[in-house]
């Protein structure tokens, strides 16, 4: 996976997709009051499309992906902003520096579709997360294999059934408190229509 958004990297901010994670800050912005998360996370940040929405409301976020060339374009990105949060980039979620009981909101979009072992995850999210801290993820509902068909590294999920991705995140010790779909939408891959639609998820540490 690293390597295929390594070389994605440079060209990665579509309209397209500029225009996608508006939406998605917007939504997230609805039903999470911001202002009462200092410390926040968001795993699989890539360039920062949905970040760069949110940060002007933020004290602290910690930004984590794993594709190298991801983050470059990300550093770049933050440079040409102007925000008073602290700042802090990781390329690995499990990594010692990231200490657990820190953070109040961990927030994921287009990511975990692209993970086999979600439940891993979910554990990870739950020990960084302090006491009644809040999850949100925002991801595919079942979609057509051709979505993923252009991507030649691609070894996750065609999109998740709603009451399936809960179930891992409460086995890990989260406990649902919004489920919507608030995206729909179609792509055009190899002279294929193909219609598509995001749900977002909030859950809470129990």
């Amino acid at each position: 996976m690293n390597n295929s958004f390594d070389l994605m990297a440079q060209s990665f901010d579509t309209d397209y997709r500029i225009r996608r994670a508006n939406i998605v800050a917007n939504e997230i912005t609805k039903r999470i009051n911001l202002l009462q998360k200092d410390r926040i996370l968001e795993f699989g940040c890539g360039t920062g499309l949905v970040t760069v929405n949110l940060i002007n409301g933020f004290n602290n976020i910690s930004l984590v992906d794993s594709s190298e060339g991801m983050l470059n374009q990300l550093k770049h990105k933050l440079s040409t902003i102007a925000t008073n949060a602290e700042i802090n980039i990781f390329n690995d979620i499990f990594a010692n520096e990231i200490k657990p009981n820190t953070y109040n909101l961990i927030y994921s979009s287009m990511v975990l579709h692209h993970i086999k072992r979600i439940d891993l995850f979910g554990k990870r999210f739950n020990e960084l997360l302090c006491t009644n801290g809040t999850l949100c993820i925002i991801d595919l509902l079942p979609v057509d294999k051709a979505y993923h068909i252009n991507e030649p590294d691609f070894d996750g999920y065609h999109g998740f059934i709603p009451e399936w991705i809960i179930n891992i995140f409460e086995e890990q010790g989260f406990k649902k408190e919004i489920y919507d779909v608030i995206y729909n939408d179609s792509k055009v891959i190899n002279n294929k229509r193909i219609d598509y639609s995001l749900f977002i998820l909030i859950m809470n540490k129990s």
